[in-house]
């Protein structure tokens, strides 16, 4: 039998999700509401998996999953939440958590994660990966246009151009006015011979696509 402690600071959700886990035989050994709390009873408790919240007070949970590894390194973490965003799934993740489910995906999702991280794998929900996967490109997009000395939106009328798309028909695609277009233009030819030593556009896309600033 599976045995698992519940840590949320929802007493109706732990409650719930205590009824459904039952159903498929899994035993629900504790409950916490607060990272301090279930730090004591993985003192006097043995479970196979933590379902972790991650907006706790007193500990929330990423601060508990990483006191968790620290001192039951073998032990299987899941993060059962409602939080969406890449910067609170960013962390979980590059701390290499064995499962990350959202709240609202059901209780299939969350029997799958616990079947999956039971056996060793790690599981994170399409959902969590879908949010991850954006985050990570558009983070990896504005060091790019950091590095690269121009504006993401710049960048983006730079690979328009290189696809061979005219300033009107980019001022249509962008729903921007062609003066606009055409401005942004002029300025990044300018930014491209004072910072790059590039004489035109055609030299500053070859340059662009050479560096793997734009596809």
């Amino acid at each position: 039998m599976v045995k698992v402690i519940l840590a949320d600071d929802h007493q109706v959700f732990m409650d719930g999700i205590t009824l459904i886990l039952a159903q498929k035989g899994i035993e629900v050994i504790g409950q916490a509401s607060n990272g301090e709390r279930l730090m004591e009873l993985l003192k006097i408790k043995q479970p196979d998996i933590v379902f972790l919240d991650l907006s706790m007070p007193k500990m929330n949970g990423f601060e508990a999953f990483r006191e968790i590894k620290k001192t039951y390194p073998d032990l299987r973490v899941i993060a059962l939440s409602m939080n969406a965003d890449y910067r609170s799934i960013k962390p979980l993740i590059q701390e290499k958590i064995d499962g990350y489910v959202l709240k609202d995906l059901g209780q299939k999702e969350i029997f799958k994660a616990i079947e999956k991280v039971r056996m060793g794998n790690i599981y994170y929900s399409e959902e969590v990966w879908q949010i991850y996967g954006k985050g990570k490109q558009k983070e990896s997009e504005n060091i790019n246009s950091q590095e690269f000395g121009f504006t993401k939106r710049e960048l983006e009328i730079i690979n328009l151009i290189a696809l061979g798309l005219t300033t009107v028909e980019i001022s249509k695609k962008l729903h921007r006015a062609p003066e606009t277009i055409a401005r942004h233009r002029k300025n990044m030819i300018h930014k491209a011979k004072t910072m790059l030593g590039l004489n035109n556009m055609t030299a500053l896309v070859a340059y662009a696509k050479d560096k793997g600033f734009i596809d």
